[in-house]
């Protein structure tokens, strides 16, 4: 066995790194008194470093070369995850070499500071400031007494006191960490309330992609209406951003990876337009499905977003366009995001079945089903097309075998639906001249192509579950691990699934919810 979920028939709602044990039925994770599993020490990720440090230092050209510690996501997790965030010596030497090169660049620039160097107070008073904006909530006295004596006692000159005071800033946990103590106040039991700038920075970072500024940070604690808040911040143009980032984790369209399928055509592989046009077109999809739609229009909206450079990938006539513009996708061909040419671009460029692939695609970030780690190696793809036989045929012979079969009942009931699309996504009626036999099943219900599979799925309840616990673990920067979230997951499952699978709503929600608002009191001592 290759450790598969097995058919669609009563799926195990779970994650890779879940332990067996964890409840299955939605009856099981309901509780009356929903809150935060346990919080590991977040680290800002590189996107959000850069933020932080643009902030800090306006109007400064960063060296081109930073290098920042690499973080290796595992299990469809997210770059946020606090459970990255260990400090390895790799990632101390990295941020320690990052902060001389960032500090040299802001005292040789100094066009940001509000007062000149020859100044007695300026160096104290620009790094008070700096500490204050970098540490995300005001000073304790105990923070702004070490600055000021080190200022006091440093024997450099201006420049160099300064360079040095910013260096030891961008390599504090202070900066790099979202410490949380959280704070007395009206809490569940067991629970602490974060303070205003705890909660400023937990919205930040989900809506915005960012750490939160002074300006967010004093609307968080003026505000007597978080959900008035909540929805100011998701019109503001920074959400477009902080969606986007969450969108390009959950479907196959990381910087890094996205598109190996194009390796099998050389004028494409090579078009580096064409690929940024192209990803960023499902992303703007995306972007458009959390912010404005259902996840019925997700998974089946013929709306795409499309110039005149990708307009070839989609096969419809060009829309007269360099910009991404809105047009409606061919009835016959094209719905919703599963059957987006990019998304479809997730095999490697020499994978023979890419149809596994898009199935494994689907039970993982759509259906929360993992099906296990599949054993490519097992096939044989000697004959190729020269067999006479559809890619279909073949993987069916060589998938009846036992080892093979429990696993790809399931993800081949869903791949098979995405045959009409060749390995770059564009559609296609025949394959080796063969008429496509894009049949499948999915929770039983027998599907005939890549657009019945995304009606079939868009209404199940399983699917509002498994987005809401995507979107849960990328707001909260870890993993669904224990009964405190599946209990705050199911929750808000079922307000979702009420809802009518508004995602805004589900967004908005989330920022509301106990895990989102409350720490466990533990974890402050």
């Amino acid at each position: 066995s290759l450790g598969c979920s097995g058919v669609l028939e009563d799926p195990p709602l779970s994650r890779p790194e879940i332990p067996d044990d964890r409840p299955r039925t939605p009856e099981d994770r309901r509780c009356d008194n929903p809150g935060p599993g346990d919080h590991p020490l977040r680290r800002l990720t590189t996107p959000q470093y850069l933020t932080a440090v643009g902030r800090l230092f306006p109007g400064v050209t960063l060296p081109g070369d930073l290098q920042l510690p690499a973080v290796s996501v595992a299990n469809n997790g997210y770059d946020n995850d606090a459970n990255l965030a260990a400090p390895i010596a790799e990632a101390v030497t990295a941020y320690h070499e990052t902060a001389i090169a960032i500090s040299t660049a802001a005292t040789e620039d100094t066009s940001w500071m509000t007062c000149e160097l020859s100044e007695a107070e300026c160096v104290e008073t620009t790094l008070l400031a700096v500490a204050e904006e970098a540490f995300r909530h005001p000073l304790d006295a105990e923070q702004s007494d070490a600055l000021r004596m080190f200022v006091a006692g440093s024997e450099e000159g201006p420049q160099l006191t300064l360079a040095l005071g910013l260096q030891a800033l961008l390599e504090s946990p202070e900066f790099l960490y979202f410490p949380e103590s959280g704070a007395d106040g009206d809490a569940p039991e067991g629970m602490r309330v974060l303070t205003t700038d705890e909660y400023a920075n937990r919205l930040a970072l989900f809506l915005w992609d960012e750490p939160a500024d002074a300006q967010l940070r004093a609307d968080v604690a003026a505000s007597d209406d978080i959900e008035a808040l909540v929805e100011t911040m998701l019109a503001d143009p920074r959400a477009e951003a902080g969606f986007e980032r969450f969108a390009s984790q959950w479907m196959p369209l990381r910087e890094s990876g996205w598109g190996g399928s194009y390796g099998r055509d050389d004028e494409l592989s090579t078009d580096q337009a064409f690929l940024d046009d192209l990803r960023a077109s499902a992303l703007r999809f995306l972007r458009y499905a959390f912010l404005e739609a259902t996840v019925e229009e997700l998974l089946t909206s013929r709306m795409a977003f499309v110039n005149d450079r990708i307009a070839p990938i989609f096969g419809i006539a060009p829309p007269g366009s360099d910009e991404l513009v809105a047009v409606e996708l061919p009835a016959a061909e094209r719905g919703g995001v599963l059957t987006h040419p990019a998304v479809l671009a997730t095999a490697p460029a020499d994978a023979t079945f890419y149809s596994v692939y898009r199935g494994v695609m689907v039970m993982n970030q759509v259906l929360c089903i993992p099906p296990g780690l599949p054993q490519f190696d097992m096939i044989d793809v000697s004959e190729g097309a020269e067999s006479g036989r559809t890619s279909r045929e073949r993987l069916e012979q060589e998938h009846l075998d036992e080892s093979c079969r429990g696993c790809h009942e399931a993800i081949d009931g869903i791949g098979f639906a995405f045959g009409h699309y060749d390995a770059l996504g564009r559609f296609r009626e025949t394959e080796i001249g063969i008429p496509i036999d894009a049949t499948g099943n999915v929770f039983s219900t027998e599907i005939d192509g890549a657009m019945e599979l995304g009606a079939a799925i868009a209404e199940r309840e399983e699917v509002l579950y498994c987005i809401t616990e995507h979107l849960y673990s990328y707001a909260v920067g870890r993993s669904v691990d224990d009964s405190r979230d599946l209990c705050q997951v199911q929750q808000l499952a079922d307000d979702f699934v009420g809802s009518g699978g508004q995602l805004r709503g589900l967004a908005r929600a989330m920022t509301t919810s106990n895990a989102f608002r409350f720490m466990l009191v533990e974890e402050s001592l």
